[in-house]
């Protein structure tokens, strides 16, 4: 029996899309630095826990789980949020105390389809055809 009570655990088979050329050669390449790309990667695994949402209630405890400083921490959303790559929330509806961002184009990081029993991205995906072809 499992008594956890940490994080939940996530489906083995979560996994973002990520378009390695635009990752490559796009703005984010030359606007962030290397630490700040690295920043921008893992919200990106953050905003797949609750579908493209990134809720902080404490910049210094966020930090701390993602083993970074704080001042990474708020130099990386402060310019994600200037380059469009994050969102920040400010509905009233919100508690004050936690800051929401939205990945800005959260749909271009899900896969396109969904199989029962297989994971999205697997060799058998249609979508990664090509890719069996060329190890071949």
């Amino acid at each position: 029996m499992n008594n956890y009570q940490g994080t939940p655990r996530f489906n083995s088979y979560s996994w973002i899309k990520l378009w390695t050329e635009s990752w490559l050669t796009g703005t984010a390449r030359h606007s962030l630095t290397p630490a700040e790309r690295s920043v921008v990667v893992d919200l990106l695994c953050l905003a797949k826990r609750k579908n493209g949402i990134i809720e902080i209630m404490n910049r210094t405890a966020q930090a701390r789980m993602l083993l970074i400083t704080r001042k990474l921490l708020d130099a990386t959303l402060d310019k994600a949020v200037k380059l469009d790559i994050l969102s920040r929330h400010l509905g009233p509806e919100l508690d004050s105390a936690t800051e929401t961002f939205f990945i800005t184009n959260w749909a271009t990081y899900q896969a396109r389809s969904a199989k029962k029993g297989k994971a999205i991205g697997s060799t058998n995906d249609p979508e990664f055809a090509d890719r069996e072809e060329e190890t071949r």
